[in-house]
C-alpha cells in the first residue's frame, strides 16, 4: 500500500514538474518613458498571438516601471503599452528576455477644446533629448532625414554632424560606439521609425575613469532605439530600376542591437549619380595630428566632383559599397569591434574647361575639352578591442587601408594629349591606449604607429611626344608616450612625455620634359628622418560653472634630410615650445561662453624637401625646396551659445582668428608651356578671420522650424608670380536659410537657400566680385492616407562682374504606401531635360569656366520595404 502511494506521489510530482516546464512560468518587468521622463499610469497588456486573449496586465507607477509575475510564456506572445496622448507600442515576447524598456511617441488627441501633445525637446543636466517623431515628415526614411530638422543640429552633405557649431566627437547607437568615426554610415542606414529619441550630450567625457577628474567640452550624440527594434534584425531595403540606358539603384541596410551583440551592415550599388564617397571614410583614415603621419601624392588620380550642383546632377557612375560592422561584448566591460569596408567605382565625364591666369602684363590660358574615365577600388578593414571602466581603460585599434586609383583622359585644346595615371596605396595603423586609475591619480601609456607606401605613375602622349613619370613615397611614423594625472579637489595636474620617430623616402623619375635649364630626365631621391622628444605639462581647474585648462608643450626636434643624388645632407636641431589655453563658463541654463587660444610651431610644407620637378598633370609642374623651415601658428576662438528649449530657440555666434608666420612664400612661374608651382625663402605673414552665427527656431503652429546661418571670412596671404609679389585680400560672406513646415496636415514644405558674396582685392590686378545664389524648394502633398506626391525645384544663379548665368531643374516623386512595410516610389528627374551647366570659379590668380554635361530626364521605379 505504501509502495502504491509512493508511486502515485512520484507520478504526480513528475507531472507537476512537466506542466511547470511546459507552461514556462516567468516574470516580465520594464519601464515606459517619454524621452527621458517616466510615464505614470500607462496600461501594460500581455496577450496571446492574435492579441484577443488578455493573459495579464499592469499599470506603470510614478517611475514608469511595471512588473508582471507568473506569466505563462506558452500562451503569452505579445506585450503592448497604451497611454492616452501617446502612440501604442507592441513587441513580440522573447523567452530569453525578461526586461523591456519603451519610449512612447506622443500624438495629438482632440478632446473637445483640449489638445494633449508630448514635448519635443527635454533637458536633463548636460543632456538634451529630441523626440524623433516630432521632427519627422511623411516621406522620411532614415534618421539622417530627420536630424536635419532638429534645432541646433547641423548635418553636412557627407553625413557629419555639428551641434551649436561644434563637431560631434562621439556617436552612439543605444550607447554603443560601434561605428567610431564612420558614424555617417549609421545616419543613413537606421530607420527613423526605429528611433525613439536622439540625445545630445554636452561636456561629454568618453573615458569613464576621467568623468569626475577632467573637464571635457566635447559633444556626443546617442541614437536611442525603440524596444521593437532591439534584440532582432531590422532594416531597410530599396531597389529600383528604369531609364534609358538602363539605370539601377540598390540600398540594403540591416541592424541588430542586443545586450551582448550589435551589428550594422550596408550594401549600396547604383549608376544614378550617387558616388557613395560620403560614406567612404578611408580619406580620413590617418587622423593623427602630425604633419609626417601621412604620405605624399601629387598626381590627381581620384575623381573630383562638381559641388555647386550636387553630384547626382552631373555624375555618370557605377558605384558599389559594402560596409560591415559588428560589436561583441565579452563579460561586462570588454568589447571587440571588427569592421570592414569595400568599395568599387567607375566614373565618366565629358567636360569643357577654360582657365585664364592673370599675369603682370598679360594672361596665360589653358583650354581643354576632356573625355575621361576614372576607376577606384578601396578596402579598409579594422578591429578594435576596448575596455572602458571607472578603474581602467584599454583601447587597441588595428586598421589597414588598400586603395587603387586609375584614370584615362583624352584632352583636346591648348595642350592636346592622351594621359593615363594610376596610384596604389597601402597604409596601416596601430593605436594603443592603456590607462589605470588609483584613487584620484591616473597613469597611462600611449602608442601610435602608422606606415605605408604610395606609388604613382603618369604617362602622357602629347601628339607623339611621350612623358613618363614614376613616384614612390614610403613613410613610417611612430609615437610613444607615458602620462600621469593628480586631482586635488577641483584641480587636476598632469604631464605627458614621450618621443616620435619619422622616416620618409621619396623617389621620382620624369622623362620627356622639354623645359629650358632642365634636361629631359628629372630624378629625385630624397630621404628624411625626424626625431622629437616632448614633455607636455597641463592643468585643469573647475570652479562652480567656470572650467578652464592649460597646457604648455616643450619639444626638441632633430631632423636630417638627404639628397641621395647630390650627396647633400641637411641637419636641423632646435628646442620649441607651444601653449594652449581653453575656458568654458556656463552663465545660466540658457547662456554659455567658451574660448581657446593656442600657439604651435610646425614644420612648413613637410613633403617639399626635393628640388627637381615633379609633374602633377600636363602642363603643371611642382618643385620643392631642400631647406627645412618652420612656421608659427597662432589660433584664437571665442564662442557664445544660447538655448531655450521651452521657446525652441537655439543660437550660437563665434569669432576665429588664425595667423601664420612663415619663412616660405609660394611661387607660381610660367615658363614656355609649363606652369611651375613651388616655394622660396621669403618671410611673410598670413591671416584668416572668420565670424559665424546661427539661430534656429521651432514654429509649433505649423509643425515646422527655421534656421538662419551666416559666415563672414576675410583672408590675406602672399605669393610670388614670375618673381612679382602679390598680396590678395579675399572677403567671403555666406548666408543660408533652412525652413520646413506641415500645412493643413497634408502638405510638407522644405526650403533651402544659400547666398555667397565673394570679393577679391589684389595689388597689380583689378578687383573682382561675384555672387552665387542657390535655392531648393520641396513640396509634398498627401492625396490620401497612402499616396503622396513630392515636387522638387532647384535654382542656381551666379554673377561675376557684369556676366550672369542661371539654371532651373525640376524633379517629381510619387510615394505610394502599399502597406505598413511596402512602398513604391516613381520618380522623374530633370523634368526640363537640361543638357549642360556652365560654372565659373574666380580666384586671385585665375578664372575658370567649366561646362559639364547634366544627367538627362530619367523615369525610375523603386520598391522600398522595412522589416
Amino acid at each position: 500500500m505504501e509502495m502504491k502511494r509512493l508511486t502515485f506521489l512520484m507520478i504526480l510530482f513528475i507531472t507537476c514538474i512537466y506542466n511547470m516546464e511546459a507552461q514556462e512560468i516567468g516574470v516580465i518587468s520594464g519601464t515606459v518613458m517619454d524621452l527621458n521622463l517616466p510615464i505614470d499610469g500607462a496600461t501594460v497588456l500581455i496577450t496571446s498571438a492574435n492579441e484577443k486573449d488578455i493573459i495579464s496586465y499592469a499599470i506603470t507607477d510614478k517611475n514608469g516601471a511595471f512588473l508582471l509575475k507568473n506569466i505563462d510564456f506558452s500562451r503569452a506572445k505579445v506585450l503592448t503599452i497604451k497611454k492616452v496622448g501617446y502612440e501604442a507600442q507592441s513587441v513580440q515576447l522573447n523567452n530569453e528576455q525578461d526586461k523591456y524598456d519603451f519610449y512612447l511617441n506622443p500624438k495629438t488627441v482632440d478632446l473637445k477644446e483640449v489638445v494633449v501633445k508630448g514635448t519635443k525637446i527635454r533637458a536633463s543636466q548636460d543632456t538634451l533629448t529630441y523626440l524623433t517623431s516630432a521632427f519627422a515628415q511623411k516621406n522620411d526614411i532614415t534618421i539622417g532625414d530627420v536630424l536635419k530638422r532638429m534645432p541646433g543640429i547641423e548635418v553636412s552633405n557627407n553625413g557629419h554632424v555639428k551641434y551649436q557649431g561644434r563637431e560631434v566627437k562621439d556617436f552612439y547607437v543605444d550607447g554603443s560606439d560601434i561605428m567610431g568615426s564612420r558614424y555617417n554610415m549609421a545616419i543613413n542606414s537606421i530607420k527613423h521609425t526605429d528611433v525613439g529619441s536622439v540625445e545630445v550630450m554636452e561636456n561629454h567625457q568618453s573615458i569613464k575613469m576621467f568623468e569626475d577628474l577632467l573637464h571635457s567640452g566635447d559633444v556626443a550624440l546617442n541614437v536611442k532605439l525603440k524596444e521593437k527594434a532591439r534584440n532582432k534584425w531590422v532594416g531597410i531595403l530599396e531597389a529600383g530600376a528604369g531609364g534609358s540606358p538602363f539605370r539601377w539603384n540598390l540600398d540594403a541596410n540591416t541592424i541588430r542591437f542586443s545586450e551582448k551583440f550589435q551589428s550594422l551592415n550596408t550594401f549600396k550599388s547604383n549608376n544614378i549619380g550617387n558616388s557613395l564617397s560620403s560614406s567612404i571614410s578611408s580619406s580620413s583614415f590617418l587622423s593623427q595630428d602630425d604633419e609626417w603621419s601621412t604620405g605624399f601624392a601629387v598626381i590627381p588620380t581620384k575623381y573630383s566632383f562638381l559641388d555647386i550642383m550636387g553630384e547626382n546632377r552631373t555624375l555618370f557612375n557605377k558605384s558599389h559599397l559594402l560596409n560591415l560592422n559588428s560589436q561583441f561584448r565579452i563579460g561586462k566591460d570588454i568589447t571587440i569591434t571588427p569592421q570592414i569596408e569595400v568599395s568599387r567605382a567607375q566614373f565618366k565625364r565629358n567636360s569643357y574647361e577654360q582657365q585664364t591666369f592673370f599675369l603682370d602684363s598679360n594672361t596665360w590660358e589653358v583650354v581643354k575639352d576632356e573625355n575621361g574615365k576614372w576607376n577606384e577600388w578601396t578596402a579598409t578593414p579594422s578591429v578594435r578591442i576596448e575596455a572602458n571602466t571607472k578603474k581602467y581603460y584599454l583601447n587597441n585599434t588595428l586598421t589597414g587601408s588598400f586603395t587603387k586609383y586609375s584614370n584615362e583622359l583624352v584632352e583636346i585644346g591648348t595642350h592636346s594629349n592622351k594621359n593615363t595615371a594610376s596610384e596604389h596605396r597601402i597604409l596601416g595603423k596601430s593605436k594603443l591606449d592603456l590607462m589605470l586609475r588609483i584613487g584620484k591619480q591616473t597613469i597611462g601609456f600611449h602608442s601610435y604607429l602608422t606606415l605605408g607606401q604610395i606609388p604613382q605613375s603618369l604617362n602622357i602622349d602629347k601628339e607623339g611626344h611621350i612623358l613618363n613619370e614614376h613616384i614612390r613615397s614610403c613613410f613610417v611614423f611612430a609615437q610613444n608616450s607615458a602620462q600621469q594625472t593628480f586631482t586635488i579637489h577641483n584641480l587636476t595636474l598632469g604631464w605627458e612625455g614621450g618621443f616620435t620617430v619619422a622616416h620618409h623616402t621619396l623617389k621620382s623619375n620624369l622623362t620627356g620634359l622639354t623645359l629650358q635649364n632642365y634636361n629631359d630626365n628629372q630624378e629625385n631621391n630624397n630621404e628624411y628622418e625626424a626625431e622629437m622628444f616632448f614633455l607636455i605639462p597641463s592643468l585643469s581647474l573647475k570652479f562652480k560653472t567656470l572650467k578652464f585648462s592649460l597646457s604648455s608643450p616643450i619639444y626638441h626636434d632633430c631632423n636630417v634630410a638627404n639628397d641621395r643624388l647630390d650627396t647633400m645632407e641637411m641637419k636641423y636641431s632646435k628646442w620649441k615650445a607651444g601653449a594652449s589655453l581653453s575656458a568654458q563658463w556656463v552663465l545660466s541654463k540658457q547662456w554659455e561662453i567658451s574660448g581657446n587660444i593656442s600657439y604651435k610651431p610646425v614644420q612648413e610644407i613637410p613633403y617639399n624637401l626635393f628640388n627637381r620637378p615633379i609633374m602633377a598633370t600636363y602642363p603643371f609642374l611642382q618643385i620643392g625646396t631642400p631647406l627645412y623651415n618652420e612656421a608659427k601658428n597662432t589660433n584664437a576662438r571665442i564662442s557664445l551659445r544660447y538655448k531655450n528649449i521651452f521657446s525652441g530657440i537655439f543660437g550660437n555666434v563665434s569669432y576665429m582668428f588664425q595667423k601664420v608666420c612663415s619663412n616660405l612664400t609660394l611661387t607660381q612661374n610660367f615658363e614656355q608651356n609649363y606652369m611651375i608651382s613651388g616655394s622660396t625663402f621669403l618671410p611673410q605673414n598670413s591671416y584668416i578671420r572668420t565670424l559665424t552665427g546661427s539661430v534656429s527656431y521651432m514654429i509649433d503652429p505649423i509643425k515646422g522650424g527655421i534656421t538662419l546661418k551666416g559666415i563672414h571670412t576675410s583672408s590675406l596671404y602672399h605669393f610670388l608670380q614670375n618673381n612679382i609679389l602679390n598680396s590678395p585680400n579675399i572677403t567671403n560672406m555666406q548666408f543660408s536659410l533652412l525652413f520646413f513646415a506641415t500645412l493643413f496636415r497634408n502638405i510638407n514644405l522644405n526650403y533651402i537657400a544659400s547666398l555667397s558674396l565673394i570679393h577679391h582685392e589684389q595689388q597689380n590686378i583689378s578687383e573682382e566680385s561675384n555672387k552665387q545664389f542657390n535655392q531648393q524648394l520641396s513640396v509634398g502633398v498627401s492625396l490620401n492616407k497612402n499616396v503622396n506626391i513630392e515636387l522638387v525645384a532647384d535654382h542656381h544663379y551666379k554673377k561675376i562682374g557684369e556676366n550672369s548665368k542661371q539654371i532651373c531643374l525640376m524633379d517629381a516623386i510619387l510615394h505610394w504606401n502599399l502597406s505598413s512595410v511596402w512602398k513604391l516610389k516613381l520618380s522623374a528627374t530633370n523634368l526640363l531635360n537640361n543638357k549642360e551647366f556652365i560654372n565659373t570659379i574666380y580666384s586671385p590668380t585665375s578664372v575658370l569656366n567649366q561646362r559639364y554635361e547634366l544627367r538627362p530626364l530619367t523615369v525610375f521605379l523603386s520598391v522600398v520595404t522595412a522589416f
